[in-house]
C-alpha cells in the first residue's frame, strides 16, 4: 500500500482546530495527519519571510516516508506556493492567491490602516471589522476567534510580514508544479472566482481547478465536505 504523508496548514487568523470539520469527512487510514500552527511557527522563526518558513516545514516533512500531501487555506496556501516540491508531492490551495499584478501599495497601506486600528481598538472590536470585509461578504459561517493579547499582537506582525502585498508572484510556480497542484475556491467568493477565470485557467490544467458550492472565501468553514472530497482524490 502507498505511503502518504498529510499536511494541513492554516489561514490568517487560524489555528489548526479549524480543520476538525473537514478531518471528521476524509477517510486517512493511517495517513498520518499534520496540522501546522502558523502562529507558533512565525513566533520561532528568525526570519519571518515566505521562503524562510517553507525552509522550516521542508526540513521538518524532510523524513516523511512516501508522498506527500500539502492542503493550505488562504494565507496557507500562499505559504505552500514556496516550497520546493518533491516530484511525488502534491498541493492543495484552497482559497490562495499567487499573488498582486497590480494595487500592491494600496493593498500595503491598507495593511497599514489595520495594523494602526490594531493600536486603537480592543481585540474584539479590530475582529468585528475585520469579519465585515468584502472578501468574507458571502461567507455563512465566520469562525469565532479568542486570542490572548499577546497572540493578537503577534497576528498582526503576521500581518505585516505574510501580507500579500509582500509576496512575490507564484504564477510561475504553479506553472512548473501543474502536475501536482490543484486550486479552489468558493462559488460565492466572487474575487477568487474572477481571479480562477482570469489567471488560474492559464496555469493549471482544467481537471485541477474546483469551485466549491455554497461557499464564500472561508471554504474550509462553509462547506468542509466539499472541500474533504478534493483532499481525498488527491490522497
Amino acid at each position: 500500500m502507498e505511503i502518504v504523508t498529510l499536511c494541513m496548514v492554516h489561514g490568517f487568523l487560524g489555528v489548526p482546530e479549524d480543520w476538525s470539520q473537514v478531518e471528521t469527512h476524509l477517510r486517512l487510514d493511517n495517513i498520518p495527519l499534520e496540522k501546522i500552527n502558523l502562529l507558533e511557527d512565525f513566533q520561532k522563526l528568525d526570519n519571518s519571510d515566505f521562503l524562510t518558513w517553507a525552509r522550516k516545514i521542508q526540513q521538518q516533512f524532510q523524513a516523511a516516508k512516501g508522498r506527500r500531501v500539502f492542503v493550505g487555506y488562504s494565507l496557507g496556501g500562499r505559504l505552500l506556493m514556496h516550497l520546493n516540491l518533491m516530484s511525488e508531492d502534491k498541493v492543495v490551495l484552497l482559497g490562495s492567491h499567487p499573488g498582486l499584478l497590480e494595487g500592491k501599495k494600496e493593498r500595503e497601506q491598507n495593511d497599514a490602516n489595520w495594523l494602526k486600528k490594531g493600536q486603537n481598538l480592543t481585540k474584539h472590536q479590530w475582529l468585528q471589522e475585520w469579519n465585515k470585509q468584502d472578501v468574507f461578504r458571502n461567507d455563512s459561517v465566520r469562525p469565532i476567534r479568542d486570542f490572548t493579547e499577546e497572540e493578537f499582537k503577534c497576528w498582526l506582525q503576521v500581518l505585516s510580514h505574510w501580507s500579500l502585498s509582500k509576496q512575490e508572484l507564484r504564477d510561475s510556480w504553479l506553472k512548473s508544479f501543474k502536475k501536482q497542484v490543484y486550486w479552489a475556491c468558493g462559488s460565492s467568493d466572487k474575487k477568487f472566482v474572477e481571479l480562477k477565470e482570469s489567471r488560474i485557467k492559464g496555469l493549471l490544467p482544467e481537471n485541477h481547478i474546483f469551485e466549491i458550492e455554497d461557499s464564500g472565501h472561508g471554504v474550509i468553514f462553509d462547506n468542509p465536505i466539499h472541500v474533504a472530497q478534493i483532499i481525498q482524490g488527491v490522497l
